[in-house]
């Protein structure tokens, strides 16, 4: 049997430093989110890295492009490519794509 109570304090622990960042009015930024969603993923906890990627504009940090395309990597790298294209699917429309984000995304292999 495996036991997730540290995973899951963790995650209580990082949580509760970003929001004690946000009522300090440090600033929350991409990088904060991306590396709480890279530990997500590797945990096996994809569906969360996702819901962290959905939180961030109650941390006045705005998902952009840039993060879109961090998490859809973070899966893929992670071998989570079809969490990646169902996440990509849904949020498309959402954000203006460019020659970076897919070239990012063709590099780490989700198919479009």
């Amino acid at each position: 049997m495996v036991d997730f109570s540290g995973q899951v304090m963790m995650f209580d622990v990082a949580w509760y430093v970003i929001d004690l960042m946000k009522a300090r009015n440090v600033d929350v930024t991409v990088e904060t989110f991306s590396i709480l969603m890279r530990r997500y993923v590797r945990a096996g906890l994809a569906a969360e890295a996702i819901h962290a990627f959905n939180r961030m504009e109650d941390y006045n940090c705005k998902p952009d492009k840039i993060a879109f395309s961090i998490l859809i990597s973070i899966l893929c790298r992670e071998r989570r490519a079809s969490q990646a294209q169902e996440f990509f699917d849904s949020l498309q429309d959402k954000f203006e794509l460019d020659v970076f984000v897919y070239t990012n995304l063709i590099l780490h292999g989700v198919v479009l």
